[in-house]
């Protein structure tokens, strides 16, 4: 940094990289962004660390969020709004496009890193209410993490292992959203998740728990369905079922869906990059 003369150090995600970039920028003479992805108030909320956590916010520069409710969140905290940006969750739009093509193969998906926060736990339990009604319902988990093998032992207990499929951690994921009718979201906790952007953006409907700033791109019952607290079961059910077996509400909800391309585009993100840049001296 010193060598080439840095002027700005952006650290994406609070912790480690943030609070890393913090003290980096401030040993090189430069200015400080941190761009917090995922959930904020997880890490606020630490009953050690909080107060660390937010006086490394107070001191940066620049913080960039991925919605308007984490920007309250940190104003709320004594954070000056006006070195706070919204920098919604950017995807290349050229990518991920729908293609009516692809044959649906799955009812329903999970995709993205298979941990505790994901609640699993919750996803399954859903799926199994829903196969009461839907027998013959097919669900893709697609990804890797920790929780693996506790998933795959929840599936065998509920008896959905003629319902069930885990693919792993896959490439082609733009392929295997659009061979999916349903995005199911069950987490305790995110920020912007870039998966619900880039399957709205193929027009998959997503059905979610209302958390971090999901609820600024989601509007219920009309580009997609939100459930409030994040655990209930029978919400989830519910709206799964009410997609999958009216033709004219999955219609709606995939042609609204799409219009998420209008906002979450790497050209809307250039325009709050570039006003950042200006204020570097």
């Amino acid at each position: 940094g010193r060598k080439n003369h840095a002027k700005l150090v952006i650290s994406y995600y609070l912790v480690p990289h943030g609070i890393i970039g913090y003290y980096v920028s401030r040993a090189i003479g430069a200015k400080c962004c941190i761009s917090i992805i995922g959930d904020l108030l997880y890490h606020l909320n630490s009953t050690f660390f909080g107060w660390f956590y937010l006086s490394i916010l107070k001191k940066s520069d620049f913080i960039t969020v991925t919605g308007e409710r984490s920007k309250s969140v940190l104003v709320d905290r004594g954070i000056d709004e006006n070195r706070i940006f919204v920098l919604p969750n950017v995807i290349n739009m050229d990518d991920y496009l729908p293609d009516k093509k692809i044959k649906k193969e799955y009812d329903i998906a999970f995709i993205g890193r298979l941990t505790h926060v994901k609640r699993l736990d919750i996803f399954f339990r859903v799926i199994s209410e829903v196969s009461k009604e839907m027998p013959k319902l097919r669900v893709a988990i697609i990804g890797d993490g920790e929780e693996m093998d506790n998933s795959k032992c929840l599936v065998k207990d509920l008896n959905l292992l003629g319902n069930v499929e885990f693919l792993g951690f896959r490439e082609d994921i733009k392929d295997l959203i659009n061979r999916t009718k349903i995005l199911l979201l069950t987490s305790e906790s995110e920020g912007m998740p870039s998966v619900m952007i880039e399957a709205m953006a193929c027009g998959v409907p997503v059905v979610s728990s209302d958390v971090g700033d999901i609820g600024e791109v989601i509007v219920e019952g009309e580009n997609g369905f939100l459930v409030q607290k994040f655990d209930d079961v029978k919400s989830y059910k519910d709206r799964i079922i009410k997609i999958l077996s009216d033709k004219k509400v999955y219609k709606k909800i995939s042609e609204q869906s799409l219009k998420v391309r209008e906002v979450h585009s790497v050209e809307n993100a250039s325009k709050i990059w570039k006003e950042i840049f200006s204020k570097v001296a």
